[in-house]
């Protein structure tokens, strides 16, 4: 194992590096409180396209969940850190759509459509919801994991 220091960092970029200290942008507490869902997408707002935001809308309303339960957070222009979410609020379930589990700061193995329990969170990876709504295999295999994440009652 390796360790690394600032000054042995350093040394493997040209560019000046810094240490950062915060996420850039704070989720607004009133945005936040009470809501048990985080909702990550690999858009900024102003770039989350109408159709995937529709596809989104009825798939939470499937499994009886409203926008208004939900945090949304866009991965371009929001820290998606597991921890800072966890940090930020105590969510119960993440759906990351598009994201691999290092892009939201996790080391683990997961599959895509793979439920797991990870320190009292549920979490469930799934492909962007672009290739989801073009897909029926993907739409069964998301559909069947949230089914599982929100308890519902089953079917073949």
């Amino acid at each position: 194992m390796f360790l690394f220091n600032k000054i042995s960092i350093s040394k493997l970029f040209e560019e000046e590096l810094y240490e950062l200290k915060d996420s850039p942008l704070k989720l607004q507490k009133d945005t936040i409180e009470g809501k048990k869902i985080a909702v990550v997408v690999d858009y900024a707002e102003e770039g989350f396209p109408e159709a995937s935001k529709d596809l989104l809308e009825k798939i939470l309303k499937a499994v009886k969940v409203d926008m208004s339960e939900v945090v949304m957070v866009y991965a371009k222009n929001q820290d998606c850190s597991f921890r800072f979410l966890r940090d930020q609020f105590h969510n119960d379930k993440l759906i990351v759509f598009g994201l691999k589990p290092a892009a939201i700061g996790l080391n683990i193995r997961l599959g895509l459509y793979q439920l797991i329990d990870f320190r009292g969170c549920q979490i469930l990876l799934a492909d962007d919801l672009t290739r989801v709504a073009q897909d029926v295999k993907r739409k069964t295999y998301l559909w069947r994991n949230l089914q599982k994440m929100f308890e519902l009652t089953l079917k073949n």
